[in-house]
């Protein structure tokens, strides 16, 4: 038996930060018998990828507040860290 992983997106939104078009993403990944929970930023060939963990509700929360705070690609890890612990 072979296992294979696939990522399957969740949400997806496009949005501007000042004037750059932001593409964001949230992948659930399978791990194990559960999920993890990925969210992914794109601007132009650029991509930065953050593991939000186990957790779905937390991790669309999290979602949402980068697409609405419009988020760029080289702040997503900050804003990650400083938002992961309101979270629980």
């Amino acid at each position: 038996m072979t296992e294979q992983k696939t990522d399957m997106q969740v949400c997806y939104a496009r949005y501007f930060a000042g004037a750059h078009r932001i593409e964001a993403e949230l992948l659930a990944q399978p791990d194990g018998m559960g999920v993890r929970y990925h969210l992914s930023l794109f601007e132009e060939s650029e991509r930065v990828t953050c593991d939000l963990g186990t957790h779905e509700d937390a991790a669309k929360q999290l979602f949402l507040r980068v697409v609405y705070g419009g988020v760029s690609p080289c702040t997503l890890h900050d804003v990650v860290e400083d938002y992961m612990g309101t979270l629980f």
